[in-house]
């Protein structure tokens, strides 16, 4: 390789400049890079290469083959011929996008990130185990245009704070030391070493919602909005994420200033609850959930509203969560709790106290039988039900019908029909999903009743008990 170009040189003082400050790399750092052959990854490799002798890095490759393009093999070549003209050791790996997608039920983009994470940490701990020593890291190609999508892509979605803090310089054993290099000016620095690059084909389809970003909205941004919203989106995310960094802080100081007794973060004292700001609440809550169900993901923003009603009302409750995690507040503590068996097996023993079996319309007729009325016995028209429903006690988010295809909040409906608060929890309810079919002793959701075209009854009977 022929010396590099000022041009270049400046780059790489650049590039050092970012890392130090974001802390990406120390001295004698061990990284693999992550190279798919394309402008963005050669380039990271072309400047860890540069830097290497500087910083004293092991620097690796490694390349995932996707099983996707015509044109992977061509790429995968490419590195290998690009790494051993730069004298840098390579692993290749393929994998099977396309059928872990069908596996798992998710797009084939998905399955692809999920195997290149995959691979890339099998490929740092196999290094860690070859040769025992700090942490090998796995440096991604992700530059400032990429993040901006990603800013982007998460507030299009729906996202928090920590969403819209995009992707982070370094994230346990991923670092992305591009971040503050556009795609243009990429190309450019490529173009100034005469180093050539491959192109993905699919890059300029509008299958992926990340493609139609990159390549319809953005361009739409800077062309009638400003020219520089990649830029503003970058920065827009180092700044939320400099404030994600420090309400993380906060927000850990006040779960544990409101612990019960100091200490126990699954049980908190509501009366200091209530004194904190509303944002800084709910992060708490959210927390405590997560602290419960031992992870995040799919802990939602009503997750954390429900709870939050729970505990600024007077009363005494409970709210069912996800994973089985159930928020109790008794007077002045709220305790975050797995649902207990007891919860199980009066489920069961509700269940056993309903009878149900599906009946012809016509033959009901033939029998000189007619829709009952009473209390304990009632027909459904179970063709629009479709399935068996299941016999609980409520839930947050339960639903009735009240006529027309309209419904109403279970709360609000119990509230209507006057039933006393200290036996809600308590009343067995025929439901199909969050869709409450009947609340037995009281009514029952009309948009079930039985009609001239009713086909087929579902007859439920309820012995009375509670």
């Amino acid at each position: 390789m022929e010396r590099p170009s000022l041009k270049t040189r400046a780059a790489v003082k650049e590039l050092s400049s970012f890392i130090f400050k974001e802390k990406i790399l120390q001295k004698k750092d061990r990284v693999i890079a992550a190279v798919s052959g394309g402008a963005d990854s050669c380039f990271l490799l072309r400047m860890l290469d540069l830097l290497k002798k500087k910083m004293e890095l092991e620097l690796r490759a490694i390349h995932i083959h996707h099983g996707l393009r015509q044109s992977a093999d061509r790429d995968e070549a490419f590195v290998r011929d690009l790494c051993r003209e730069l004298g840098i050791r390579l692993k290749t790996v393929h994998v099977d996008a396309a059928g872990t997608a069908k596996e798992l039920g998710i797009g084939t983009e998905e399955a692809g990130r999920l195997l290149r994470y995959r691979e890339f940490e099998k490929a740092a701990l196999e290094w860690e185990e070859e040769s025992p020593g700090e942490m090998v890291l796995t440096a991604l190609a992700h530059h400032r245009d990429d993040q901006a999508e990603t800013v982007l892509f998460h507030l299009c979605r729906g996202s928090s704070l920590a969403g819209l803090a995009g992707m982070q310089p370094r994230s346990g054993r991923i670092i992305r030391p591009l971040l503050d290099f556009t795609r243009e000016r990429i190309e450019e620095e490529l173009a100034e070493m005469k180093q050539e690059y491959c192109t993905d084909e699919t890059n300029a389809q509008y299958v992926y919602a990340r493609n139609r970003i990159r390549n319809v909205i953005m361009p739409m941004l800077k062309s009638s909005v400003n020219e520089q919203t990649a830029l503003h989106l970058a920065r827009t995310a180092e700044d939320v994420r400099d404030a994600e960094d420090f309400l993380s802080a906060e927000t850990s100081k006040a779960l544990l200033a409101c612990a019960a007794d100091g200490q126990d973060t699954g049980c908190l004292c509501t009366d200091r609850l209530v004194q904190l700001h509303p944002y800084l609440r709910s992060r708490v809550i959210y927390e405590c959930i997560a602290l419960a169900a031992g992870r995040k993901k799919d802990i939602t923003r009503s997750h954390v509203e429900a709870v939050e009603k729970l505990v600024m009302s007077r009363r005494n409750g409970s709210v069912d969560l996800a994973y089985e995690i159930k928020a109790v507040k008794s007077y002045d503590r709220l305790r975050m709790t797995l649902r207990a068996e007891s919860d199980t097996e009066r489920t069961d023993a509700l269940s056993d106290a309903f009878t149900m079996k599906v009946i012809s319309y016509s033959m009901a007729e033939d029998e000189g039988r007619s829709i009952p009325r009473g209390l304990y016995t009632k027909w459904f028209d179970y063709g629009k039900i479709g399935q068996l429903p299941c016999v609980r006690t409520r839930k947050t988010g339960d639903m009735i019908g009240i006529g027309g295809g309209h419904t109403k909040s279970l709360q609000k409906d119990m509230i209507d029909c006057r039933i006393p608060a200290k036996i809600r929890d308590s009343i067995p309810l025929v439901c199909s999903g969050s869709e409450v079919l009947w609340v037995p002793g009281y009514r029952m959701n009309p948009d079930y009743m039985v009609t001239g075209s009713t086909t087929s009854v579902l007859e439920i009977k309820w012995n009375g008990e509670i």
